[in-house]
């Protein structure tokens, strides 16, 4: 790989730093939220709306993390 090349695949995983940050930042204002809700609405839907959102944003990290893993092998 280029130099030219190599510096675009930096520039993209600078930027997929910033976003697993920006999404475990996320993550735990929504299950700060989530632990700060009443135990009735938990259990409620918007309780398992907030739940589902946290694991979705966990499988993100888990996505994002892996492409940077892969990304960064090529560098």
């Amino acid at each position: 790989m280029n130099n030219e090349r190599r510096k675009k695949i930096t520039a993209i995983i600078e930027k997929f730093e910033v976003a697993v940050n920006d999404l475990n930042l996320l993550k735990a204002e929504e299950q700060d939220a989530f632990d700060n809700l009443p135990e009735s609405f938990k259990y409620c839907s918007k309780g398992e709306d907030m739940e589902f959102s946290i694991g979705c944003i966990d499988d993100s990290i888990d996505y994002i993390e892996s492409s940077l893993s892969e990304l960064k092998s090529v560098r």
